[in-house]
């Protein structure tokens, strides 16, 4: 798998946070950083069943009113 490397500014209490966990948990902070950014990321199209990714797709373009509509009707697009 390629690794890429990103350049973030975190307010020095994240930053304090982290470092903390990567010391308690004898991690690198690096590892630290992305296990939080891996586990925070949004649901994606592509883990979806093929039936229910263009659908996905679709959605990511309504507005929220609309996305509310569908969520109270328990319908798709």
């Amino acid at each position: 798998m390629a690794t890429y490397t990103l350049t973030v500014e975190l307010p020095e209490s994240v930053f304090q946070q982290l470092a903390r966990i990567a010391k308690l948990t004898n991690q690198s902070l690096e590892t630290i950083v992305a296990q939080s950014i891996t586990s925070n990321l949004p649901p994606s199209a592509d883990n979806a069943p093929a039936q229910m990714q263009t659908e996905l797709l679709k959605m990511q373009t309504l507005p929220i009113a609309e996305l509310r509509e569908i969520a109270h009707a328990g319908g798709t697009v």
